[in-house]
């Protein structure tokens, strides 16, 4: 298996975990998991959008956090599917609109290198 196919099964992102908040802008937000980080000045990728993110009336922003993923509790765990968090419900990566899907699997693809 080639690591392309490690990181990306099936053409989806492994690594990432994925929230619905649809009373916000940046409805959907991204995290990056996995020990992409190559030192210790690296941050934790996120990326929040609208459900248009490419578009010019979206959103769609990268933003990274220093100390660990924003959507883990201070026991240090993320929710599980269909339980929430300060950034909305986890959904499935595939129940993100296609758009917003193109958008973390391409930044998903510069995170890792690939």
């Amino acid at each position: 298996m080639t690591r392309k196919e490690i990181l990306m099964p099936g053409g989806l992102p492994k690594y990432v975990r994925v929230c619905d908040d649809p009373t916000t802008m940046d409805r959907y937000t991204v995290v990056y998991t996995g020990h992409y980080r190559r030192g210790d000045n690296d941050g934790y990728v996120h990326l929040g959008m609208s459900d248009r993110p490419t578009h010019q009336q979206g959103y769609g922003q990268h933003v990274e956090s220093e100390f660990s993923a924003i959507d883990v509790n201070r026991g240090g765990w993320a929710p599980a599917i269909g339980r929430t968090c300060h950034l909305g419900k986890r959904i499935e990566f595939t129940d993100l609109p296609e758009e917003c899907q193109r958008l973390a699997a391409n930044t998903y693809c510069h995170v890792w290198g690939l």
